[in-house]
């Protein structure tokens, strides 16, 4: 018997016991309904959380949307091996429905997310060393605009990213990114490293390797990691080139989520402006009133 048609075969027999879980696990939400309808609500409460835990349900609260999208980032990260940039594209999958960094930041990442960080394992070491620290530096920058409380328009970010602008140099991003609490823990000491094998790679005028004397000390000091598939690790090699290319996935996916966490967080700001305005408004008024209350002169 054909091996497909044998694997075909037991789904078909495991067909009729899901079935059956699903009419059981059904008539058991009917019956914690009913009880509801009657006054008590703690089965029913708890298989509503339950279903929500198993993505059977809609998320109920905001915080749980969040935690759910992050989880679904999680598992795809898992299933794809290593993509960072790919599952960006499934992180933001709900998320925009109208720019929140300002249509021109919001181009800027889209066109950042078509990159693969996978993709440099195949290349020689200088290759990888300066293409990696590159998507590091975009991200980094990206990372660095969600803190901000506006939007910038493309004149400001060029002010500021680019050409002599006071954010234009990785290390002056660093700095900003370690004042700011976008890099914290060990990415520091990372992005120190990554930095300095960076300019190292990037002014030499000769081929160097990672694997070189002065190089490989510090590629095996490098504390952050992400488990990397197996044809990423293959195709990088040397200790040296996938420990060099496991920190720098591991800092890619915290800036990641610190950005798709900091969207969010705007986009909340935006659906309940108004509610913000008014308890602002409201502490104003507050304010206003106690400064008037102390300028009375006392009778």
């Amino acid at each position: 018997m054909p091996k497909g048609f044998s694997s075909f075969l037991s789904l078909v027999r495991l067909l009729p016991r899901a079935i059956f879980f699903l009419v059981a696990l059904s008539g058991l939400y009917l019956v914690a309904t009913i009880l509801a309808a009657g006054g008590s609500r703690s089965l029913l409460d708890d298989m509503s959380s339950t279903f929500r835990r198993w993505y059977l349900f809609p998320p109920k609260t905001e915080e749980e949307k969040a935690q759910r999208i992050v989880a679904q980032i999680n598992l795809r990260m898992t299933l794809l091996g290593f993509g960072p940039l790919g599952f960006l594209r499934h992180m933001m999958w709900r998320a925009l429905v109208r720019p929140v960094m300002g249509s021109f930041l919001d181009a800027k990442l889209k066109d950042i997310q078509k990159a693969n960080m996978g993709l440099y394992a195949p290349l020689n070491d200088t290759e990888m060393v300066i293409g990696a620290t590159t998507l590091l530096d975009k991200f980094l920058a990206m990372a660095l605009i969600i803190k901000f409380s506006g939007t910038l328009s493309r004149t400001q970010y060029e002010d500021l990213f680019e050409g002599y602008g006071p954010l234009s140099a990785f290390s002056d991003k660093i700095s900003a990114g370690s004042a700011l609490g976008v890099i914290i823990g060990d990415m520091q000491h990372d992005f120190t490293i990554l930095r300095k094998l960076r300019n190292d790679f990037a002014h030499s005028l000769s081929p160097i390797k990672l694997a070189d004397a002065g190089f490989s000390n510090r590629c095996r000091a490098l504390k952050m990691t992400y488990e990397l598939n197996a044809d990423v690790m293959a195709a990088c090699g040397s200790v040296e080139r996938q420990k060099f290319l496991q920190s720098a996935a591991a800092i890619l996916l915290h800036l990641a989520v610190l950005i798709q966490r900091g969207m969010i967080e705007r986009q909340l700001i935006q659906k309940n402006f108004k509610e913000i305005n008014r308890l602002t408004q409201e502490e104003m008024e507050k304010i206003r009133a106690n400064a008037a209350t102390a300028a009375k002169p006392a009778t």
